[in-house]
């Protein structure tokens, strides 16, 4: 159902559009080049190839949308990956989430740490106090200022939820279920990036030796892009189909 070809540093579709109900939950670059893709199937290596993860805490591997999903325990699990993969001024985020409680803060992806006193990054969390968990962007300037957004949609909990984050030098924008993006203006928040050397899934780096905002429940299917997705690249994600 797919060929590829490799130059040495990877293998690459022969092909640049996919033919919709065409396998594509193993590709690295769907629906366009990506960074980094996590399938969490019993590991947290990069299918793309260049940034396999370091899990600390994890639970036991489920069954998750697509194969397996990485089981967050809510307390002290996370995952850890270099954030080389920020070079460009945009990028986007895109994971099924299985969300088991609002029972506080819970990073879902984020390229943060707090330096010297001053937060700097971004977070993309559930968040607890907006009432049911609704998902939030934050956004740190390296003099540590913020500019946050919450979705008015919440996320339901015990049922599988598909999201997106996207940011350029504009802002941020976060899609559900790959519904109506919620917005949010910022100046320059790629720059934000240069700050951290760690991303995190399903926790933030808050200093070098301690991790908040620890997710409750299953991620899978995490891919990075550096670029800003379009509404029917983001359609194409959330009708993707297994790999057997």
């Amino acid at each position: 159902s797919l060929i590829e070809y490799s130059p040495g540093t990877g293998w690459i579709p022969l092909v640049d559009e996919y033919i919709t109900g065409q396998p594509s939950t193993c590709v690295c670059n769907f629906p366009t080049t990506a960074t980094a893709l996590y399938q969490f199937n019993d590991n947290v290596n990069d299918t793309c190839g260049n940034y396999n993860g370091i899990a600390s805490n994890l639970n036991p591997y489920v069954t998750g949308k697509f194969g397996k999903a990485a089981s967050f325990n809510g307390t002290n699990s996370n995952v850890e990956f270099s954030a080389g993969a920020f070079t460009n001024t945009t990028m986007s985020f895109s994971a099924w989430i299985y969300s088991t409680s609002n029972a506080s803060d819970q990073n879902i992806f984020c390229n943060f740490d707090y330096i010297s006193s001053v937060s700097k990054g971004f977070i993309f969390r559930k968040n607890a106090g907006s009432g049911n968990g609704a998902l939030e962007i934050q956004l740190y300037d390296n003099s540590g200022s913020q500019n946050a957004t919450i979705t008015t949609e919440t996320v339901t909990n015990n049922t599988w939820t598909h999201v997106v984050l996207t940011i350029d030098t504009t802002g941020a924008s976060i899609y559900i279920n790959n519904g109506t993006p919620k917005s949010l203006s910022a100046s320059n928040p790629m720059a934000f990036h240069t700050a951290t050397t760690r991303a995190g899934i399903g926790s933030y780096r808050y200093t070098a030796s301690s991790f908040q905002g620890f997710f409750d429940g299953y991620i899978d299917q995490a891919r990075v892009f550096d670029t800003v997705l379009t509404p029917s690249q983001i359609t194409e994600l959330y009708n993707e189909v297994v790999c057997n």
